[in-house]
């Protein structure tokens, strides 16, 4: 009877055989901050927010956990503030 463990990469806590995600804690927060002006036309802050939560759920298991995790909050704010800029505008819209 053998016992096999497969080894893991220091630092990191992927094996050899995955990819580090880094880039897409990287995307995610780069996303998280562009949402923070995109915010202002919901119909371009809607989706760079979307984008920011998804490409931080990716890059939760990467190197670079806190960035994908600043992502995800900036990604999720923006996303807030789009709604809201967007229920706003239905509101002044409806009682013209």
């Amino acid at each position: 009877m053998t016992w096999s463990q497969t080894p893991t990469t220091w630092g990191t806590g992927n094996t050899p055989g995955q990819k580090d995600r880094s880039w897409a804690g990287i995307t995610a927060l780069i996303l998280g901050l562009i949402s923070m002006l995109a915010w202002l036309l919901p119909i371009c802050g809607g989706p760079t927010s979307i984008a920011a939560l998804v490409f931080g759920f990716l890059g939760l298991a990467s190197s670079r956990r806190g960035l994908a995790i600043a992502g995800m909050v900036l990604g999720g704010i923006g996303l807030m503030l789009t709604a809201g800029n967007a229920a706003l505008g239905i509101f002044m819209a409806l009682n013209r």
